[in-house]
């Protein structure tokens, strides 16, 4: 609740309005406007006499919106109820935009309270005098001190500029010439032109631009008639080099360009920072060691190297090893491919009395004491292929005629030998266009595809793999010859009782765990191949063993003792067999077998779960040949199933047998198939 009820009493007109104090003269615009006022208290009597503090605030409207101007808290003295006070004592009075206001309403807040209702303002005398003034028509009254800067436009002006069309300008309407010379124009600072640019009549200028330095960004143009700046032409002196700057002198910087046609043979361990060569080194030692050396013969122990195949030599080693009693009486001789007479005399001789190991190596910087014949020289191999026979000849020198012991010249001219040829090898080092060695490990986000290459394996591809696509396996050389990395099987096999005597079928009775087909059938319900499951997982819980097999294979062969004619025993094979023509190829099989003679076990035989053949056999094994037709341009599944032979006695006990096995090179098979052990990745059903 407010403390007081309050009211405002005027005792003169406002400006806008604001009231002027009594004696206001018009001489000068008063920039404050008294007010006057009679606060009481809630119960209607005269408010305490004291000073309060108010806020007066001027409004457009009676009620909401926000102030156009505000003033206080200010102290404001009240006695008897009544007070006064000049608005604009301590905030300025904005005229302009007070009396921009349609209507003006003044608001009065006393301390904490809230604002009071507003009360309109009407104009006062000054104001209507000031309204009066837009009316007057006089010389001279207002001077040039009255008006403020800024204060009147360019339009309310009665004089044109200087050369201007219009009255007051504007600056782009002059029309003159010469209007400010050069001489009048100084810059104390940069000349921003905003964007735009000096540019000479009709796009031409005729004269001269001079300056001491001259800044930019860029030179628009052609750059045709510029003078004084150092071109550069002409190239590189250096073959392989590329321009890589402008020297200070206008000259070209030149550096060493990476390009394929200037590099090496052997350069690309020089731009792979070590990781990559195409440089190997291929050694051939002598294959048979420690050749005998004749004594006293003056005979040849001889030793050869054949050097394959591997390309141009960069480098070319020979070695020798040789052990020998004297090597003072032992010369080598060394004939390569081109020269089989005369060759390289390695040494003659080859050390001293008391020396009797050997062990040097010949090459470019260390040759033979003596290269004979029309064939290259040591060092000739360099650039050249060393394919070919190499042999080595070490013969002892000393030769003597056989006297009787006891004689002054007597020499042991035996059969003996002193000493050996120990080893020696040919190495050399060689740049390949075929291959490219790794030093480091090599990271591969991707795949790595090894190729089906159908070249020989030689000595230069010793440690190569392959993929052989036909058997859909992996291959590698050993310098003789393509091997499996890790062969695939040749068939999947499995052998099985069906009956726990005296008690039940195995498993319990579950196909699931016998190929699709339960243990009662194979052995007492006369069930064949062409009963088993398609399913893959079926089919791999009954064969999960693997069989490695050349051109014959016996899977199974077992005689035991029969308790009943219910214990039987089944053993069956399972080919994965690929027809890589466009026809059908009929594949021999040999096999052995054995069933009851009766019609509760039969031998069976099937290809993609069409029945192929079914037959019994007495006691003993039998044999047979089935002609299976593999299917053209597929992986076929074909299987075999031999069951347990009919029982036979011998010294009181009863037999049977179970064998299944594959003969006569019947797993060597004709041109076009190939095995294949992909069960655990073939798709569910016989047509996949």
């Amino acid at each position: 609740m407010n403390q007081f009820n309050r009211s405002l009493l005027w005792t003169a007109a406002l400006l806008g309005g604001f009231a002027l104090t009594a004696g206001s003269s018009f001489a000068a615009a008063p920039t404050t406007s008294l007010i006057e006022g009679m606060m009481t208290s809630a119960g209607g009597g005269a408010a305490a006499d004291g000073t309060y503090d108010v806020v007066f605030s001027v409004y457009e409207a009676g009620s909401g919106g926000n102030a156009t101007w505000s003033e206080g808290p200010v102290k404001v003295a009240v006695k008897g109820g009544q007070f006064s006070y000049a608005l604009g004592t301590t905030k300025t009075l904005d005229i302009t935009k007070l009396a921009a206001l349609k209507s003006q309403w003044l608001g009065l807040k006393v301390g904490a309270d809230p604002e009071l209702a507003r009360v309109k303002l009407h104009a006062s005398l000054f104001a209507l005098h000031a309204g009066a003034a837009d009316k007057l028509t006089c010389t001279g009254c207002i001077t040039a001190d009255q008006v403020a800067n800024g204060s009147l436009s360019a339009a309310k002006l009665g004089f044109n500029y200087a050369g201007s069309k219009t009255k007051g300008g504007p600056a782009s309407d002059l029309a003159c010439s010469g209007c400010v010379t050069v001489d009048e124009l100084k810059f104390d600072k940069d000349v921003d032109l905003g964007g735009n640019s000096i540019k000479a009549k009709n796009g031409t200028f005729t004269g001269d631009v001079a300056a001491g330095t001259v800044t930019a960004t860029s030179f628009a143009g052609d750059g045709s008639k510029l003078t004084g700046i150092k071109t550069p032409s002409g190239e590189c002196k250096n073959k392989g080099e590329v321009v890589k700057g402008i020297n200070a002198d206008g000259s070209l910087k030149c550096v060493a360009a990476l390009d394929p046609t200037a590099l090496p043979a052997d350069g690309l361990n020089e731009i792979s920072n070590n990781l990559l060569t195409n440089q190997f080194v291929y050694s051939v030692a002598a294959p048979t060691k420690k050749v005998a050396i004749p004594d006293n013969q003056g005979t040849d122990a001889v030793s050869n190297i054949t050097f394959p195949n591997i390309g141009t030599a960069q480098s070319l080693d020979v070695n020798v090893k040789v052990e020998n009693t004297d090597l003072s009486n032992i010369s080598m001789i060394l004939l390569p491919p081109d020269d089989k007479k005369t060759g390289y005399v390695l040494c003659d001789p080859c050390g001293k009395k008391d020396e009797k190991k050997f062990d040097k190596t010949y090459n470019k910087a260390n040759p033979p004491k003596e290269q004979k014949g029309a064939g290259k020289k040591i060092d000739g191999w360099i650039g050249a292929n060393p394919q070919g026979l190499w042999t080595l000849k070490v013969k002892d020198v000393s030769f003597c005629v056989p006297q009787a012991p006891g004689n002054s010249v007597y020499c042991d001219a035996t059969n003996a030998k002193d000493g050996w040829i120990a080893d020696w090898s040919v190495k050399m080092q060689y740049i390949s266009n075929q291959k490219v060695a790794v030093a480091g490990n090599m990271n591969v986000s991707g795949q790595i595809q090894v190729g089906t290459s159908s070249s020989s394996c030689g000595a230069d591809q010793e440690g190569a793999l392959r993929y052989n696509k036909a058997g859909k396996y992996m291959e590698y050389c050993n310098g003789q010859g393509w091997g499996p990395v890790h062969k695939p099987a040749t068939y999947r096999w499995a052998a099985f009782d069906t009956y726990q005597w005296p008690y039940n079928w195995f498993a319990g009775n579950n196909s699931a765990m016998f190929g699709g087909v339960h243990p009662s059938q194979w052995t007492d319900g006369n069930y064949q191949a062409q009963h088993m499951s398609s399913n893959t997982d079926v089919l791999m819980t009954i064969f999960s063993k693997k069989g490695y097999a050349k051109w014959n294979s016996t899977v199974w062969a077992e005689n035991y003792l029969q308790r009943t004619s219910t214990n039987g025993k089944v053993s069956m094979a399972l080919f994965r067999v690929r027809n890589t023509t466009s026809k059908a190829v009929t594949w021999p099989v040999y096999w052995y077998y054995t069933s009851y003679s009766g019609w509760s076990e039969r031998a069976s035989a099937a290809v993609n779960g069409k029945h192929l053949w079914e037959g019994n056999c007495g006691s003993t094994t039998c044999s047979r040949k089935t002609d299976v037709s593999i299917p053209a341009d597929r992986t076929s599944t074909v299987i075999f199933v031999s069951t347990s032979g009919t029982g036979y006695g011998y010294n009181g006990n009863h037999y049977r047998q179970n064998v299944l096995a594959f003969y006569n090179n019947c797993l060597k098979l004709p041109a076009g198939l190939s095995f294949v052990d992909d069960l655990d990745t073939k798709p569910d059903g016989w047509t996949k």
